[in-house]
């Protein structure tokens, strides 16, 4: 060969490989070339880097919801403002039930109690949401043990765990918890 570069491919403070380039002509990589090459091995690292994290995190999140669905946890959040819980797949899954059949992953205070909370327990769910809305500790949380109807009539009961999220000035706009299945 009459011009050989070696640029390595890196990311930000890390080289993860080289790209080497051959041509039979001579000096055929000028400074500008270089970096320019340089700056495209840049981003080749960097996308590579970024790749690699995203696999890692799927793979973090399937073997959560692996240990979720084996120990029967599910997570909820519930926005105070908009009286709006928000459920996900293996929530659904607990209640035997899906998004499909619930039309969305988003469900109001009352229709989550109507449907799916035992009647001697649905003054739970209005209380647990006033103690969130007056608690002026921001780490506040509170346990509690609720029977579920599921989608099928099957009865669960289950062991809740319940957090808060305040504003800036203070005031509870959200909660959080998980539920498990005992």
């Amino acid at each position: 060969y009459g011009s050989i570069a070696i640029i390595p491919i890196q990311t930000t403070d890390e080289i993860i490989g080289t790209l080497q380039i051959n041509t039979v002509n001579t000096n055929t990589f000028t400074p500008e070339i270089i970096a320019a090459f340089e700056g495209i091995c840049l981003h080749i690292g960097n996308s590579i880097m970024r790749k690699t994290a995203e696999e890692s995190l799927q793979k973090s999140e399937k073997d959560l919801k692996i240990a979720m669905r084996i120990a029967k946890i599910v997570n909820w959040e519930y926005d105070i403002e908009n009286d709006l819980f928000t459920f996900n797949d293996l929530y659904y899954e607990l209640l035997n039930t899906t998004v499909e059949q619930m039309g969305g992953y988003t469900m109001s205070s009352e229709k989550y109690a109507s449907q799916f909370v035992h009647p001697n327990y649905r003054n739970n769910i209005s209380n647990s949401i006033k103690n969130a809305k007056e608690a002026y500790d921001e780490t506040y949380f509170s346990k509690f043990n609720i029977d579920l109807i599921c989608a099928d009539g099957v009865n669960k009961y289950i062991e809740g765990e319940l957090h808060v999220i305040k504003n800036v000035q203070g005031k509870t706009i959200k909660t959080y918890g998980k539920l498990q299945d005992i």
